[in-house]
């Protein structure tokens, strides 16, 4: 054979090879998002009975007062665009509300329309003590009719809107806290659904350590920088101290960081009380305003990992610091609501040093106190 005919047989293999890695691609990626729905589909049922649950202690988390509540919340939206005003003054998501309406409104076009009432998924119950942690979060789908521009024929009349909200409550009523994220995302799917106090396995056994560990402190006029040696590497030394005082016990240790992530993701929409429990003003501040007139969001966010890099025992109160990984879509927006660097819907890796102090109390034994920016590592945020 010439090397001509040679050649054209390379590139011919070469282009079926081609063609059958992007059907390949395809056939994936279909085959995932069919994966993701099914979950979806089962995570929706799951949650929908879990909301009957917790609607048995508090009614305001049946289904349909839930629906209710949406459907309320787009109808103001639909009485924005049709330039009639909505009473909104009284509300604590007016903003987000009004900023909804005209990010969709500047986005389809003007004269949009609601049709119909809006679909509701159920995705995650979260019912604890009080409501300042009470979290519904749903699939909202809203049929919306748009003006079609004259000689326009390419501009579909009818559109759907896709989302997931986050709604929390306030004064006994439901708001919106969030418009964002994925509703197939897999970490929504997989968070733990919460009707009853008794559903909390992570904060009850957080809360179980930490009383033992109380109870197993070590004396008060010892201190813990006597009890391991000066050189040992962090890892083994907490283990050493955990042996003579539970409040060093890695497992407490993680459990508290995890329960740091969380609230640090519901402050970012939500209250920031359950996060200024755990952590000083200053640790609160770096987490949720990186820069002046600039605000950190997360979503999705998960504790992959941790490891003790350094331990203060000389310090009073004594302090550990620590590396922690945690995985979630970030990034930083304006006081107005402007996104100003980041992506918003790609999980990337956060790593981060926070520096933990030990505390007098018996549920929570470790306050955070200090914290690398969350914002570094984000693209485009050296430029500022």
């Amino acid at each position: 054979m010439s090397l001509v005919g040679v050649t054209g047989v390379a590139i011919a293999v070469g282009v079926a090879g081609c063609f059958a890695f992007y059907w390949l691609l395809v056939i994936v990626s279909g085959v995932r998002h069919e994966l993701a729905v099914r979950r979806r589909h089962i995570r929706a049922d799951r949650a929908y009975y879990a909301a009957i649950e917790a609607a048995e202690d508090e009614p305001a988390f049946a289904p349909d007062a839930i629906r209710q509540a949406i459907a309320q919340l787009v109808a103001l939206a639909d009485r924005m665009w049709r330039a009639q005003i909505a009473e909104l003054e009284d509300r604590p998501d007016a903003g987000l509300i009004r900023a909804w309406a005209r990010a969709r409104e500047s986005w389809l076009g003007a004269g949009l329309r609601v049709r119909g009432t809006p679909y509701v998924e159920l995705l995650r119950v979260v019912n604890r003590a009080g409501e300042s942690e009470d979290r519904v979060v749903v699939r909202v789908r809203i049929r919306v009719r748009r003006r079609r521009p004259p000689l326009n024929f390419y501009t579909a009349p009818r559109v759907r809107l896709d989302e997931r909200w986050t709604l929390g409550r306030y004064d006994g009523r439901w708001v919106l806290l969030s418009v964002e994220g994925d509703a197939l995302a897999g970490p929504i799917l997989t968070a733990p659904l919460i009707p009853t106090a008794a559903h909390d396995t992570e904060r009850l056994r957080e809360e179980s350590l930490a009383e033992l560990a109380s109870a197993q402190a070590a004396p008060a006029d010892v201190s813990p920088s006597e009890l391991v040696a000066p050189d040992a590497p962090p890892a083994f030394a907490l283990l050493d101290l955990s042996v003579v005082d539970g409040r060093y016990l890695p497992v407490l240790v993680a459990a508290q960081l995890a329960h740091l992530v969380e609230a640090w993701e519901e402050a970012v929409t939500g209250s920031p009380e359950p996060l200024a429990a755990l952590a000083s003003d200053e640790a609160l501040t770096a987490l949720l305003r990186p820069a002046p007139g600039k605000r950190m969001v997360i979503r999705d966010a998960t504790l992959t990992s941790w490891e003790p890099v350094r331990l203060e025992l000389s310090a009073q109160p004594p302090m550990i610091v620590v590396r922690v990984e945690i995985e979630a879509a970030r990034y930083v927006v304006t006081d107005d609501g402007t996104h100003w660097a980041g992506v918003d819907n790609e999980p990337r890796s956060i790593i981060l040093i926070w520096r933990l102090e030990l505390t007098d109390s018996r549920r929570t034994p470790w306050r955070l106190v200090g914290t690398t920016s969350p914002a570094h590592g984000i693209p485009g945020w050296t430029a500022i």
